[in-house]
């Protein structure tokens, strides 16, 4: 019987001493003149064993992407069946020349952190012909639905940032903005699920960052992109990077219009049920719409030596909507009124920020300084004429509003003896606001405008001073990572209604913000992560503006300028795993307050029929959350990811003495076809249902989605053509909003099915990339779960 020799060992990374998972092992030796050989590939914790005959000598090999191994000769003690090689250092191979290399394996699209995920748009082959928009439903924890509507684990509490800075210009109306944004110029998105305390204490549940892609070494590269769609809708981009030297320019250009068209009409049809009369009001209305939008980013990249960096970016964003509606309103006690109207607003911003990077000759040693301005206005114009006899029928109302914050903020990260980190930094905001409504009508006598007086009137000035400071430590060794922090933060409110007696507000908050959160990596392909948040949540300047918003003859908005802060606390529990060809992430959440910041319904006190909805501090919040995101690649030709969220909500109010439980949830789920010569396909299906609020509740939902691609010219010209909901020409919804005295019933109509073909050419080559700020400044201090700013 041959004698038989047992080889085992475990492949390592010398630089961080992890394992290195599925690494490649050979062993051989010489059989006379021929060499035999045997070969495994290691487990996901980067050990081996092999059995072999035995022999006098062995020469052992290790293989693995981007690493080098020196083999080595092995000679086993006679008389032992097992040898025991240990720990094997592989190290970084520097040398490797990508270009000779063939891939194997497609680098993966889902990177996993101890706070975030981030998805590798620029991994995605099918993001070179979308828009943003519609790729951020690849995203895992992210949701859109078909309406556009954005949710981050079944929640709509979360910030969007640009390149690490927040963007209140695309908060303001994300469909639209994410909609004119070539993916093409996206490198990652990033889902932070866990924002600690070096974020402001008035954040979120969840921050979205979205990452532009940087050039790559000297010359210039960029790509421009066109694509149309029928209800019309036109889009146009182009993008360009340029590095010479030290000095490095990324500029980002894009517009996106919807000519107004019958095609894409929104029908509203809502009904109003007077609890105590039985009065019924019935209200149809038909909105045709017309928006146009530039968007706009330039970054300057200054690299004065290795250890020193400037950048200086600056945004633009401007946008037009108008919207023409025609309303009919009957009542059950016979009145009519005819309605029609026109709402035109005028929105955007304009950022520019400031950056300084030190960095020192130890590792990971960093300073930042940063500085950023923002300015965000919303002015608004609303026109309707009533077909009424005998009674003045042409009204008009505006808005004029605007938020200015000037932000300065200092960090520094200090590591030392390897597994300590210490992180620690300050920060000012300077924010201030104003509103200035204005409501008249036209006097047939006077043949000209007067004040209406039907309306209260009252100008808003808004400002807001906050001072931080925070501190954190992580202790990070083997696989176990701990991070604690507090943060300090102290605000001066103050409010002033400029034509109100005495109604001058002045408040003062303190607050200690702790955060913990401790991880454990089981090898390199699983993780554990266990986390403790507590937030205050302000109210936005939206839900503080006085501004009347006539939304129809029955409905309208106004915000509440005595809002408190909200408190809210969350713990959350993630476990992902991470193999080459399968990904999957499961978080189980909780989160609770009790003095939530929620949308309400009152009626009006001289017509029952007319309902405005408002914000107040209503009652308390509690909330459980589980989210699943998983990817797998079923073969090399075809691959498919799911995204579903599940979650139940109690909330109550003894304010509206009312208490609502409800279940919601969304789902998505994808698959890609790769096929000869180039061609790629996508099948996309969705579906959400809302928790319900205290005032309302939402339908079910549901979308889908088709595309074919192809590329020429070594991926340079790519040509897409995708149909979204072919089988629905129109969609229905229903939400169902209600108070003590009343209940409306409405159903949103508007088109599901549209038909789009996208073109983008890419040009030029680069080799290093542009260097930006590691860290920079960061606002995520208002509550937008509700329609802010």
């Amino acid at each position: 019987m041959e004698k038989r020799q047992i080889i085992i060992g475990k492949v390592m990374d010398k630089e961080d001493m992890k394992a290195i998972p599925f690494a490649t092992v050979s062993i051989s030796y010489l059989e006379g003149d021929k060499e035999e050989i045997y070969g495994q590939v290691c487990d996901a914790g980067g050990t081996f064993k092999i059995s072999l005959p035995l022999k006098n000598t062995y020469l052992v090999k290790l293989s693995f992407v981007g690493k080098k191994f020196r083999p080595i000769e092995v000679h086993p003690q006679i008389g032992r069946g097992k040898l025991d090689l240990g720990n094997l250092m592989m190290e970084d191979d520097e040398s490797t020349n990508l270009e000779e290399l063939k891939v194997v394996h497609k680098k993966p699209i889902i990177k996993m952190e101890i706070d975030r995920l981030a998805y590798n748009m620029s991994e995605d082959l099918e993001a070179r012909t979308k828009d943003l928009l519609t790729m951020m439903r690849k995203v895992p924890m992210v949701t859109v639905d078909a309406q556009g509507n954005i949710q981050v684990r079944g929640t709509s509490n979360f910030r969007i940032y640009l390149n690490g800075k927040p963007s209140s210009m695309i908060e303001q109306d994300p469909k639209t903005v994410l909609k004119s944004i070539p993916a093409s110029t996206i490198k990652k998105i990033e889902v932070i699920t866990d924002p600690g305390v070096k974020y402001d204490a008035e954040g979120v549940d969840a921050i979205i960052n979205i990452v532009t892609s940087q050039s790559m070494g000297d010359g210039l590269v960029g790509s421009v992109s066109t694509d149309i769609g029928y209800p019309w809708n036109f889009g146009h981009s182009i993008n360009l990077a340029f590095k010479k030297n030290k000095l490095g320019v990324t500029l980002n250009l894009s517009r996106n219009y919807s000519p107004r068209n019958s095609e894409n009409r929104l029908d509203l049809d809502m009904e109003v049920m007077d609890k105590s009369t039985g009065l019924k009001t019935h209200e149809l209305t038909k909105v045709e719409q017309k928006v146009s939008s530039f968007w706009g980013n330039l970054l300057l990249s200054y690299e004065i030596d290795s250890l020193n960096l400037v950048t200086l970016g600056g945004r633009i964003r401007q946008a037009k909507f108008t919207s023409y509606s025609n309303s009919h309103k009957e009542a059950s006690d016979q009145s009519v009124i005819d309605l029609n109207q026109v709402q035109k607003s005028t929105y955007g911003g304009s950022n520019v920020s400031l950056d300084y990077q030190h960095s020192t000759k130890r590792k990971g040693e960093l300073l930042t300084m940063s500085y950023q301005f923002e300015y965000t206005p919303n002015n608004m114009e609303n026109s309707r004429v009533y077909d009424i006899p005998s009674t003045p029928n042409r009204f008009s109302q505006k808005g004029d509003a605007h938020m200015g914050v000037n932000t300065f903020q200092l960090d520094y990260v200090l590591p030392f003896c390897n597994v300590n980190k210490i992180e620690t930094g300050a920060k000012y905001i300077n924010r201030y606001s104003k509103s200035d409504p204005s409501y008249s009508y036209y006097d047939e006598s006077k043949e000209a405008w007067v004040p209406n007086n039907s309306h209260s009137i009252d100008r808003l000035r808004h400002s807001f001073d906050i001072f931080a400071v925070y501190g954190v430590y992580t202790y990070s060794r083997k696989g176990f990572s701990f991070n604690a922090g507090i943060r300090g933060e102290w605000s001066n409110l103050k409010v002033k209604h400029l034509q109100t007696e005495g109604s001058k507000l002045t408040k003062n908050y303190f607050d200690w913000i702790p955060s913990v959160r401790a991880s454990y990596n089981i090898g390199q392909t699983q993780q554990v992560i266990l986390n403790y948040n507590f937030k205050v949540r302000r109210p936005s300047i939206y839900q503080l503006d006085p501004y009347y918003d006539q939304m129809s003859e029955v409905f309208s908005i106004v915000g509440n300028p005595d809002l408190e802060p909200s408190k809210m606390h969350s713990v959350g529990l993630t476990y992902r795993l991470n193999l080459p060809t399968f990904m999957l992430s499961v978080n189980p959440s909780y989160s609770f307050t009790n003095d939530m910041i929620s949308q309400y319904v009152k009626n009006g006190q001289s017509d029952i029929s007319k309902v405005t909805a408002t914000f107040g501090n209503l009652g308390k919040e509690r909330e459980a959350n589980l989210s699943l995101y998983a990817s797998w690649s079923l073969a090399k030709w075809v691959s498919c990811q799911f995204n579903l969220s599940g979650s139940y909500n109690h909330t109550s109010s003894d304010m509206l003495h009312r208490s609502v439980k409800s279940f919601g949830g969304y789902g998505y789920g994808a698959l890609t076809f790769t096929l000869p010569n180039n061609w790629m396909i996508y099948a996309n299906a969705g579906f959400s249902k809302q928790t319900e609020d205290l005032s309302s509740k939402k339908d079910f939902n549901f979308w889908d989605s088709y595309s074919i691609s192809k590329s020429f010219f070594n991926d340079a010209l790519n040509i897409n053509l995708s149909i979204n909901q072919p089988f629905t020409k129109y969609i229905t919804r229903r939400t169902d909003v209600y108070s003590d005295s009343s209940t409306i019933i409405g159903y949103n109509t508007n088109r599901a099915r549209s038909v789009s073909v996208g073109i983008s050419y890419r040009f030029g080559k680069m080799n290093s990339r542009v260097k930006q700020v590691s860290r920079s400044i960061v606002n995520d201090d208002l509550d937008t779960s509700k329609g802010g700013l």
